[in-house]
């Protein structure tokens, strides 16, 4: 099979997000037995752009395109690609499948007539991108969907969904049900390197054995509802008088950093939050590693967080709201799904955080939900046969 994958956004742009940590892994596995081609752009972090223009990473040959502005990248998550209409015609005509991740982008855009008229198969993966929140970049949004976005979706041959929300956001712009695949986010088992770090967190801040420590990591937006757990955690402080509570944010600031300075202050919490900005490799796995609980509650629909995915790879159990679901979390009681209201997340964390043997049980359930459900190799094989049946249907 010759795989084309279309992302904006890709190794080692691990600033990005999830969406390019998930492609990296999907494409390096396949590349073991297809020849896979990634188009993406050069876009890499606030400063820096990615580098060469063409490569082979891990199997994978990458082809870079130069974006107009890496600021407007940075800031807006508009990227405008250049020099890239040559490199896309020719790579749609020699693939048998072509997935495209994200949704609302211009390589998106440019590839979708080319599809249209080569009658290529292709599969859109969009990771909780179809909603539109009510920001500056709505009235574009609504442009897009009007010009390319609702075709993109009714004429993908499959559409990748993490929950059976998201199922139902592609249906709003005319997606069919039989159209759905549902897939869970995957993650690798942590490497012998990543387990090491265990107490190095701790360490490097100066943070004892006994504290609790609640985990949080993501962007700062003001969409990931750090306002929520903030003014939860607020109140566990107090409920929880004499235990020693921290609660860690890891991630870059997009656009929320003042605000979130701001109300930690108002709340008197300056002592309790530990602030780290975004963490990779080792330094990554060492927070995961140190912490009790990771904590998640955004107030606009995002489906399932990878963070919280990475989590459960750990052993880390996992607090989160319906906005951003991990499928079986309560099933396998390696963690709580909570509405996204204060007194629920203060009542459940006050509950949780003084009690060890609790925190063992559900920390062991977590490690069996990842290996079960999310581990990389199982996700992929069964994501492997599905793109084989579309790209030479019998």
């Amino acid at each position: 099979m010759k795989l084309l994958i279309v992302i904006p956004y890709y190794e080692p742009a691990w600033a990005y997000g999830g969406p390019p940590r998930l492609m990296s892994m999907i494409a390096r596995s396949l590349a073991q037995r297809h020849e896979v081609t990634v188009l993406t752009t050069d876009v890499l972090d606030a400063s820096q752009r990615a580098q060469p223009a063409s490569e082979r990473l891990g199997g994978v040959q990458v082809y870079r395109f130069p974006t107009l502005s890496n600021t407007l990248a940075w800031k807006t998550k508009i990227i405008l690609p250049r020099q890239y209409r040559q490199q896309l015609t020719a790579s749609i005509q020699t693939a048998d499948l072509v997935l495209l991740s994200d949704f609302r982008h211009w390589l998106n855009a440019a590839a979708a007539p080319l599809l249209w008229q080569q009658h290529k198969p292709y599969v859109l993966a969009a990771f909780g991108q179809i909603q539109k929140p009510p920001d500056l970049k709505y009235p574009l949004k609504v442009v897009y969907d009007a010009v390319r976005g609702k075709r993109l979706i009714q004429r993908a041959n499959l559409l990748i969904a993490q929950t059976e929300h998201e199922a139902k956001d592609y249906q709003t712009l005319g997606g069919r049900s039989e159209q759905v695949y549902l897939m869970p986010l995957m993650e690798t088992q942590p490497t012998v390197e990543e387990l090491a770090q265990r107490g190095q967190f701790r360490a490097h801040y100066k943070i004892p054995t006994t504290t609790k420590l609640l985990l949080f990591v993501g962007r700062l937006n003001k969409l990931k509802g750090l306002d929520v757990l903030l003014n939860s955690f607020a109140a566990v402080c107090q409920r929880l008088a004499q235990q020693d509570i921290k609660l860690v944010i890891v991630g870059r600031d997009d656009g929320y950093l003042n605000q979130l300075n701001m109300l930690i202050k108002q709340l008197g919490l300056g002592d309790q939050v530990i602030q780290t900005g975004p963490l990779y490799g080792s330094d990554n796995a060492a927070c995961y590693l140190d912490a009790d609980y990771f904590v998640i509650t955004p107030t606009y629909y995002e489906e399932t967080s990878l963070a919280a995915v990475r989590a459960l790879s750990f052993g880390l159990p996992v607090i989160t709201t319906p906005q951003a679901e991990l499928p079986w979390l309560d099933a396998y009681q390696a963690g709580y799904t909570l509405e996204n209201q204060t007194a629920l997340i203060v009542d459940k964390l006050t509950h949780l955080l003084p009690d060890a043997i609790l925190r063992a049980k559900l920390s062991t359930n977590a490690q069996r939900l990842f290996t079960e459900r999310y581990e990389r190799d199982q996700v992929i094989a069964q994501l492997e046969d599905v793109f084989q049946k579309i790209s030479h249907p019998q």
